[in-house]
């Protein structure tokens, strides 16, 4: 419940909105959505199975602690309201953030 007394629910799985054009910024996201524990990030656009991929390596790091994992799909030849529906019955009640870098 927030300060308004307003039922919130917390920000559990990501839409990735592909091309990503910051990188950098992208490495520091998936270290605030490790910290969050997102359960999942859905990539969707064009050439996300590349971006898919990258994602992947940031989440499992140089060291491949398990600790560190949230699920990951890519989505390309899909419409987007199909990945809307897919992230919003995937696992927890969470709330669904659009990413676009």
């Amino acid at each position: 419940m927030d300060d308004t007394g307003n039922t919130t629910v917390a920000v559990t799985k990501i839409i990735l909105h592909s091309p990503v054009r910051d990188l950098r910024a992208l490495q520091d996201l998936v270290e605030t959505w490790i910290v969050r524990k997102i359960s999942l990030v859905a990539v969707h656009g064009e050439g996300c199975e590349a971006l898919h991929d990258l994602l992947d390596q940031l989440i499992v790091g140089d060291d491949g602690n398990e600790d560190r994992f949230i699920v990951t799909t890519w989505h390309e030849n899909e419409p987007i309201e199909d990945v809307i529906e897919f992230v919003g019955t995937f696992g927890d009640e969470g709330s669904i953030e659009h990413v676009r870098l």
